[in-house]
């Protein structure tokens, strides 16, 4: 496992990080949830992009991923991708039958709002390779899911196996367990949007947008935030196709939520937060419009002030592991990374580690967890090469994106028209 992280970069491996546990903890949890986190079963896509793209940056994916194992979970992933509602959905004649008064376009446009990627299986859906399961009024996407999905699919699809390997199918079981399959084609190596219906996805993003300019979660009426208008930049920057996002009403209500001292809240008026502002830099970044920020200096001040070791997320908060990539993030999109105190920042992730299970926890001498491990990694990603002696050999991260400059390299990454 340490020859493998070697060949993602040319710094020697220290001697406090362990490779081959932090692999062995991510690999765990793509087939099994501790009993503590069985609640997030219905988060199974985001489980899953924590653990691939953790392994994908200690440069051990294709190590411990077989490619017939990256098929498999390629299949799963497509089978929980909800498109073409309309023409194969109970949904529509029981909207039709209920609401006499709407037209056909109206209904059609509620249910297209379903359309993305669902959470998992958690509903009890058979497995369908082809997404042909049978739906109801309460399937629908979420738009955090299906951001997770895609990235999910583009690291798997890029990863850099043997001409051999990619030609090869299994029959084996999905993450979690859940059934068993054969994959009859290779799916790895295919570009994303061969595999995805980006139309569709497209469309079911663009109606969540509100009139504020924010997102919703699903098509249900859910939060709508910062967090979510992220999400549809990130999703729409990845299939090359803008059209999923009011670019001026999403620009509005980014500016419209910079708070008094510089950081971005979740919408206007609350307190800024290190990972409201995050996805407030980053979908202005995806977007092209960084120029937009009305007081640029000010909010990298609030976020270079947010390092009291490592970063807390909101002022006068204990530092944690997963700020490292929020503020850390923004601070490396903004232009301001070489401000940070690298050497100080993961020397406090460092003491994150579990050096017994692999993994990190958000504070020292607490329980890892998937989405602390995979932040506290990527914060080393960006931060490492910033020291004196070059950090650990971790692939390089694309800040906007939350995946390898390996994985994104092939996304078409287009900007959107200018207004």
């Amino acid at each position: 496992m340490a020859s493998a992280a070697v060949e993602a970069g040319s710094a020697p491996i220290r001697p406090t990080f362990d490779f081959e546990k932090h692999a062995r903890f991510f690999r765990h949890f793509l087939h099994h949830l501790p009993a503590a986190v069985e609640g997030f079963d219905s988060n199974r896509q985001m489980l899953l992009y924590f653990c691939l793209s953790g392994l994908d940056v200690i440069g051990a994916l294709e190590k411990v991923i077989t490619v017939e194992e990256a098929n498999q979970i390629i299949e799963w992933m497509l089978a929980c991708q909800i498109t073409e509602l309309p023409f194969r959905s109970p949904i529509l004649p029981k909207l039709l039958a209920s609401k006499p008064e709407l037209n056909r376009a109206l209904i059609n446009d509620q249910v297209v709002s379903h359309c993305g990627f669902r959470p998992g299986p958690w509903l009890g859906h058979p497995f369908v390779p082809h997404a042909n399961a049978p739906m109801h009024e309460f399937d629908t996407g979420h738009i955090a899911m299906t951001y997770s999905a895609l990235c999910v699919l583009q690291i798997l699809t890029t990863a850099h196996y043997q001409p051999q390997q990619a030609a090869a199918g299994t029959a084996t079981t999905a993450p979690g367990g859940d059934v068993t399959h054969q994959a009859h084609s290779p799916l790895v190596g295919r570009p994303l949007r061969e595999l995805v219906d980006a139309g569709a996805i497209c469309r079911g993003v663009r109606a969540l947008q509100l009139e504020n300019g924010s997102f919703r979660g699903t098509c249900f009426p859910s939060e709508s935030d910062m967090r979510f208008v992220f999400c549809a930049c990130a999703i729409a920057s990845m299939l090359g196709d803008w059209s999923c996002v009011d670019i001026d009403r999403a620009t509005d209500f980014i500016v419209r939520s910079q708070a008094f001292d510089g950081g971005f809240a979740q919408e206007p008026g609350l307190e800024a937060h290190g990972g409201s502002t995050y996805c407030a830099v980053a979908a202005l970044y995806l977007m092209g419009r960084l120029n937009r920020i009305g007081d640029r200096e000010r909010l990298v001040q609030w976020l270079l002030a947010r390092q009291v070791s490592g970063f807390q997320g909101r002022v006068n908060k204990d530092p944690d592991s997963c700020y490292s990539w929020w503020i850390g993030g923004a601070l490396h999109m903004l232009g301001a990374a070489d401000q940070v105190d690298a050497r100080m920042l993961v020397s406090f992730i460092e003491c994150c580690q579990n050096h017994d299970l692999g993994g990190f926890s958000k504070h020292p001498d607490t329980q890892p967890d998937v989405l602390h491990g995979y932040f506290s990694l990527a914060g080393i990603a960006l931060y490492g090469p910033l020291m004196e002696d070059g950090g650990y050999p971790l692939r390089a991260l694309d800040p906007a994106l939350g995946i390898t400059t390996r994985a994104a390299e092939s996304l078409p990454r287009v900007l959107p028209p200018s207004s």
